[in-house]
């Protein structure tokens, strides 16, 4: 069959014949419908301005109508009773029929209504001759207090017959109205049954016009449609040579050169799937695809098979890597496995392009610079392949390789059908291979790890154990600890107690004989001096040990501030010897008295004081007792200050200056001694009554430590639980209790003499 477009002669376009009827019979039936649309508009606003005009002008007559009845029933009850109330509907009536009269003339201000436009004038007559007539002059008789004339006037029913007038007049606007609306009605009828047969009379003939191009069409395309008809049957019995003939329009004559370019591919398509090898081609590959989950023996099976059974020599496949965005080279058949080129980047090269349009490429006679790496080596030497063929490898929207086969001749349709469908069955054989590898090694990396933490759990567990006995062993070296400064402060005291007592004897004894020499007595007072030093240092110690062993007690009661603070200050003056050192006190108005525990507090004034006192030289060291609110906290306690002018204390000694033990500089502790326990009893003392302790200070500026304690509601609530203090400990505890033996040469009742007690 000739099919050539320089040699095709028909009728021409059959679409912009009907095209064009199509486009007039729409423009007929767009202009029907804007017509129609149009007189439906005009006829609905007509309709609508008429329907209100009506009812608007049937409300303002009955509206003038009730203002007229108020009026008169107004001016009937004022003129019998004389009770202003009954102006009211009057007045109101009155405003209200004017209002109305000039909506109705402004309503009847066009031709509409004609017949009431006449009839208003006669209305609005009689009520004006009723209310001027009659409704005024009996205001007026009544108001000047001629009632009786006004009652006569009432009884000759003047106003009644002037009122029967304007009702009768109303009576006639109201039929004048009528009559209006029902010849608006008749006009708008009229209108509508015109529009409506315009609108038939133009769809018809739209319709007539459409009936007649689609009649036309269908004509035209009948006798052609039934050759496209005929073919399709016999192409679908099987008989793969029929073809289409020349048609006269140009659209079908196109899709019979399409309809035969389908059937020439359904024959070569049929050709090729009936052939027995492709067939068994095509099952044999796929069976090898199955037989293995080794992904490189799966590799290298499948290319060995392929190139054998398809009679080719070279093959290779790339993988694409998404960490590198690179193809490399997973395996090779043909090839010298080291020349080849290992890696290739998305767009490099044919196999790059291949990667990145998606699309298989058959190339013949590739030149030098398309083959690349991919050359054949031959019993001759190496040869550059006849043709190559490349297949991307795509599992959904994944990209998984490129599979590349070169032959040294010319690579058969039929190998690449077969290829192309094996291809599809491969990607997916990758795809879950490449899965299975994943799992298997995420299951081997999961099963080390579990190792690992079994180790490890077993090495906790061993820590564990070693922790627990440490543990114990620290608790009990603790305990050891604690017993031990127990006892060695009890072991301590109990001896320090009798020297001091002695020593006050003989000191006192000295007083007495002034014949001893005066420096036996400074040896004594040094030895009371040292001794009281002793005995404070084991005090504190024994305080510390109470402290951390939970064992100190509070007792709440009232302390008067400015009968203890005084007390503290002298009984430490002493204490400032021959330093040109003032002690000063200030106590605010208003905090005489504090809810605490009196003992603990002395301790905590005696501790900051004798402190202070002793890191100055000169200058001053004053206690105060204000109201402040503490860090954190709105409301306001007391606040105790000892403020110095001392040496000061340096910003990284101050971060530790309450811990037990602790010292700063060691040259300032061998100038100014001490065991650096006090200001960590001063520190939980002030925690065990509920309070906090601030320090502001500054190197050569001085100290200032602040005790504040809470208001007296706060402090009823301190209560400490402690386990109660062994005995020993007690009597350790108790003011200067000295045991004594039978054997001692000092009796107790001695000892008592000086002030000090024994058991």
């Amino acid at each position: 069959m000739q099919d050539s477009s320089s040699t095709y002669q028909g009728r021409g376009s059959l679409v912009k014949q009907i095209r064009t009827r199509l486009f007039f019979g729409m423009g007929l039936l767009i202009v029907v419908l804007v017509i129609h649309l149009s007189v439906s508009a005009l006829t609905f606003v007509v309709q609508h301005n008429v329907s209100r005009g009506s009812l608007s002008l049937r409300d303002d007559i009955n509206e003038l109508q009730s203002a007229m009845v108020d009026q008169e029933t107004g001016i009937r009850g004022y003129t019998a009773t004389a009770n202003s109330v009954f102006l009211e509907p009057f007045n109101s009536g009155r405003e209200t029929y004017l209002s109305t009269l000039d909506h109705l003339h402004e309503l009847l201000n066009n031709d509409n209504f004609a017949n009431t436009q006449m009839v208003l004038p006669q209305v609005e007559m009689q009520a004006d001759e009723w209310y001027q007539n009659y409704a005024q002059v009996q205001l007026t008789n009544v108001q000047n207090g001629h009632r009786t004339l006004a009652q006569v006037e009432r009884t000759i029913q003047q106003g009644k017959q002037l009122f029967d007038r304007y009702r009768l007049a109303a009576v006639r606007l109201q039929e004048a109205s009528q009559l209006d609306v029902e010849r608006q009605q008749r006009w708008m009828d009229t209108l509508n049954i015109v529009a409506t047969a315009i609108s038939l009379l133009l769809s018809v003939l739209v319709i007539l016009l459409l009936w007649r191009a689609l009649t036309g069409f269908a004509t035209a395309l009948h006798s052609q449609l039934d050759i496209l008809e005929e073919t399709s049957n016999r192409l679908g019995e099987g008989n793969f040579n029929i073809r289409v003939p020349a048609l006269e329009s140009q659209e079908l004559h196109q899709l019979g050169k399409t309809f035969n370019t389908m059937a020439e591919a359904l024959k070569q398509q049929s050709t090729a799937l009936k052939d027995r090898d492709v067939l068994e081609s095509v099952l044999h590959l796929n069976t090898l695809l199955t037989s293995t989950l080794d992904f490189d023996t799966l590799v290298a099976t499948f290319l060995d098979s392929a190139l054998s059974m398809l009679h080719l020599q070279l093959a290779a496949l790339y993988l694409y890597d998404e960490q590198k965005e690179r193809l490399v080279l997973a395996g090779a058949q043909g090839f010298d496995f080291a020349e080849l080129t290992q890696e290739f980047a998305l767009g490099e090269g044919l196999l790059g392009s291949t990667a990145l349009t998606r699309s298989p490429s058959y190339i013949r006679a590739p030149a030098p610079s398309e083959a690349g790496n991919f050359i054949a080596k031959t019993v001759m030497g190496k040869a550059l392949p006849g043709s190559m063929y490349q297949l991307p490898l795509i599992q959904g929207k994944d990209l998984l390789g490129v599979l590349v086969f070169a032959s040294l001749y010319s690579i058969s349709e039929q190998a690449r059908n077969i290829l192309t469908v094996v291809s599809s069955n491969l990607s997916t054989v990758i795809g879950h291979t490449k899965a299975y590898e994943y799992i298997q090694a995420q299951t081997e990396e999961l099963a080390a790890k579990n190792r690992e933490q079994e180790r490890m759990n077993a090495a906790l567990r061993i820590q564990r154990n070693e922790l627990r006995v440490l543990n114990a062993t620290l608790e009990e070296a603790n305990e050891a600890r604690n017993q031990f400064l127990s006892t060695m402060t009890h072991e301590l005291r109990t001896p320090l107690t009798a020297i001091l007592g002695f020593s006050q004897i003989i000191l006192r004894d000295l007083q007495y004989n002034q014949h001893h020499e005066q420096h036996s007595r400074s040896n004594v007072e040094r030895i009371i001096k040292n001794g009281n030093h002793l005995l404070s240092l084991v005090n504190d110690t024994l305080d510390l040990v109470k402290i951390e062993a939970g064992h100190m007690n509070v007792n709440i009661s009232t302390v008067h501030l400015s009968e203890l603070i005084p007390a503290v200050i002298e009984e430490i003056r002493p204490l400032t010897g021959e330093k040109k050192v003032a002690l000063q006190m200030h106590i605010a108005e208003g905090i005489d008295e504090i809810e605490s525990d009196p003992g603990k507090l002395r301790q905590i004034l005696l501790n900051l004081i004798s402190n202070a006192i002793k890191f100055t030289e000169q200058g001053e060291v004053s206690v105060s007792a204000t109201r402040q609110s503490p860090a954190g906290h709105e409301e306001e306690w007391i606040a105790i200050t000892v403020k110095d002018t001392g040496i000061g204390i340096a910003p990284e000694t101050q971060e530790r200056i309450f811990d037990a033990f602790y010292q700063g500089d060691s040259s300032i502790t061998r100038k100014y001694g001490g065991t650096g326990l006090g200001l960590s009893i001063v520190h939980q003392l002030t925690l065990l009554l509920g309070g906090t302790l601030e320090l502001t200070s500054s190197p050569g500026q001085g100290s200032a430590f602040t005790v504040f304690l809470p208001p007296a509601s706060a402090s009823r609530h301190v209560e400490q639980k402690y386990d109660e203090f062994d005995q020993e400990q007690e009597d350790a505890e108790a003011s200067l209790i000295m045991p004594l033996s039978n054997q001692d040469p000092s009796s107790p009742q001695t000892i008592k003499a000086t002030g000090y007690a024994a058991d």
